[in-house]
């Protein structure tokens, strides 16, 4: 692309509150840029809430990207981030993948990974390098240095496009109602932008992914008694795949449809021991997956009416006796008790819980097709489970009656809310764990994560987690931070909401009023607390 075609993208303009993104009717609109092969185009993407459609078209004139792309929410199937830009990946059939980024880093979308040989192995493959031994005989390449598998390097994108960059999948997700869920804003965290990759290039050289966040397609190969499943690609070639804790129960039951089909997973590229006397082995740990092409829209089949369980509790008697489907987290016996232990009347009853609301199920056991949960281990309670059932009021609870189940994937914003547990530990709860490190140099599209001995009140940090600028007068911090708590982990996510100042230092305050879920105040690593200070971390913005 000349420079002027490309001055002339920059140009075009959206108008305020910001330069290229805007909210219009309850819609967002975002201009960006998008790449073609080995040219860019522009255009408006619209992501409609009220209406439930997401659209895409070129703005006007030349540069004006020429595909046009408009479906419902639920075609739309998943919005990542990439080196560089992000993905809009949709069903099939539905539109192409559009590979965008804002309008004021267009020129980034030109650029690529680079790829570089090892100047040695080369060297030696032309005959020009002649290493030779104290004795003479010639001295053979070995490690990296005699591979001849292409070298990865990272684009070191600067940190205000990776920031508005993340921006626009926020904006975007935020508007689809996928808010992402704490543990995938951790993943982020600590594996970076997904990498688009494929089997033959992760294969080629794995240990430049190591570590890496990637997302690859393949046709599925079931595992074997000896070896992990495998993803493998048009040219023949695999690459080990295994599902994260939290999916492995949905892996478990759904893969038996999938061998030999074409499959999309995300996940992070580990390096493991093969056995006693093999050297190491790359595997794709997972913990997103699309076989949409393999499985039925809806894991159960009823025309039921779809309810969220907060809402459920909140109104029983609206649908009571009336055959609902709501989905939840399985949480066993009341193993967390989300509900008065009083209130368990059968072995066959178990809970389910999304947000704060939990309901007791009964009248089946926690098992289906492919799947059987133990009531009674904590390992279980990561699965999610669809349950069609009659609801009614016992006691004072509500009590689904169940007539189906199926496991299905976490709901995209899925969190479950610890509740506040009256006499348990009497530990305190204490910061053992930051990313970035207490005091470390951050780049400006940072998050941070704390990670906690115990679990937390969720809602209690709150008022009580301030974000600001050690050097500035305004003591109020950032007004667009966002908090996001895992509950699992036990971590909380803390989103500047902005690209921060280079240079800057930077400070993290954790106030008074933090506790956990046996309602026990926060104390800090070293010291005591004092009257308007519980902890304190602080970091240095890179110039």
């Amino acid at each position: 692309m000349t420079a002027f075609a490309l001055a002339l993208l920059l140009g075009s303009s959206l108008p305020a509150p910001r330069d290229w993104m805007a909210v219009r009717d309850g819609a967002v609109e975002l201009a960006l840029a998008h790449r073609e092969v080995d040219r860019l185009d522009g255009g408006i993407l619209t992501v409609d809430p009220r209406r439930r459609v997401v659209m895409w078209q070129g703005i006007a004139g030349e540069l004006g990207c020429r595909t046009k792309v408009e479906v419902s929410f639920d075609d739309l199937r998943s919005v990542s981030t990439g080196e560089p830009g992000f993905a809009l990946e949709f069903r099939k059939g539905k539109g192409p993948r559009l590979v965008l980024i804002p309008r004021p880093h267009a020129q980034w979308l030109l650029q690529e990974r680079r790829v570089r040989t090892s100047q040695l192995s080369q060297l030696a493959t032309e005959g020009r390098l002649d290493y030779k031994g104290p004795d003479g005989d010639p001295l053979p390449l070995t490690g990296s240095a005699a591979s001849t598998a292409p070298v990865l390097q990272h684009l070191n994108l600067p940190s205000a496009v990776s920031a508005d960059t993340r921006a626009a999948v926020d904006a975007i997700r935020d508007a689809l109602g996928r808010t992402p869920a704490p543990g995938t804003l951790i993943r982020e965290a600590l594996y970076g932008a997904t990498w688009e990759t494929s089997p033959s290039e992760l294969a080629e050289s794995p240990t430049q992914f190591e570590g890496q966040a990637v997302h690859l397609g393949g046709r599925f190969e079931p595992a074997t008694a000896t070896s992990p499943a495998r993803l493998v690609d048009e040219a023949g070639t695999g690459v080990f795949v295994t599902p994260d804790a939290e999916v492995a129960r949905l892996v478990a039951a759904e893969a038996k449809g999938w061998a030999g089909q074409p499959i999309d997973l995300t996940g992070v590229v580990r390096r493991e021991s093969a056995g006693p006397g093999q050297g190491p082995r790359y595997v794709v740990g997972f913990w997103d997956f699309d076989a949409s092409g393999t499985r039925a829209a809806t894991a159960l089949s009823s025309e039921a009416p779809t309810l969220r369980l907060p809402e459920l509790v909140a109104d029983p008697d609206a649908v009571k006796g009336r055959l609902v489907r709501v989905v939840g987290q399985f949480r066993g016996y009341n193993l967390y008790a989300d509900l008065p232990s009083a209130s368990f009347r059968h072995r066959n009853d178990w809970v389910i819980k999304d947000d704060r609301a939990a309901v007791w199920v009964t009248g089946r056991s926690p098992r289906g097709r492919d799947f059987r949960l133990d009531p009674s281990a904590q390992e279980d309670v990561r699965s999610w489970l669809e349950v069609v059932g009659r609801p009614v009021v016992r006691d004072g609870q509500v009590v689904l009656r169940a007539e189906k189940l199926a496991l299905v994937p976490a709901p995209a914003s899925a969190r479950v809310k610890s509740v506040r547990i009256v006499a348990g530990s009497g530990v305190p709860p204490v910061v053992v764990f930051t990313l970035p490190l207490d005091g470390e140099r951050v780049r400006s599209d940072a998050r941070f994560v704390l990670q906690f001995n115990k679990y937390m009140d969720e809602d209690s940090f709150l008022g009580h987690v301030l974000l600001r600028y050690a050097d500035s007068a305004d003591p109020s911090g950032f007004a667009t931070m966002k908090l996001a708590y895992d509950e699992g982990k036990r971590a909380l996510v803390i989103d500047p909401g902005m690209a921060l100042e280079p240079g800057r230092p930077l400070e993290c305050l954790l106030l008074p009023g933090i506790v956990d879920a046996d309602g026990l105040a926060l104390v800090p690593r070293r010291g005591r607390p004092g009257p308007d200070l519980v902890d304190a971390l602080r970091f240095d913005v890179e110039p």
